[in-house]
């Protein structure tokens, strides 16, 4: 009799608790997908290439710090190919002079 009851229990306390995780685990899962990014998105966030016409008519001016820096990387790229330097110290040290004059 006593081993009757606890079967009888335990599958009470099995149904009940199947009966109470399903809505849960439904509601726990997303079903609405991710937002999808676009190839242009990616390709100027990494590349640094042009933006889009649209984002051209927001675009901020660059300041005169940015404008330098922009105009030390170019320099930078020229130093490389022409004296075969590279290395953090090499453009470390060249970035340093650049900005200052």
């Amino acid at each position: 009799m006593p081993k009757l009851l606890t079967n009888a229990f335990l599958c009470v306390a099995l149904s009940t608790a199947l009966t109470l995780s399903t809505p849960v685990a439904l509601l726990a899962q997303s079903t609405t997908p991710a937002p999808a990014k676009t190839d242009t998105m990616k390709s100027d966030a990494k590349s640094g290439m042009a933006a889009p016409a649209d984002k051209m008519k927001t675009a901020k001016p660059l300041t005169a710090q940015q404008q330098k820096m922009k105009d030390c990387g170019g320099k930078w790229q020229d130093e490389k190919k022409t004296k075969g330097v590279s290395g953090k110290a090499a453009y470390k040290t060249f970035m340093s002079t650049c900005l200052k004059g």
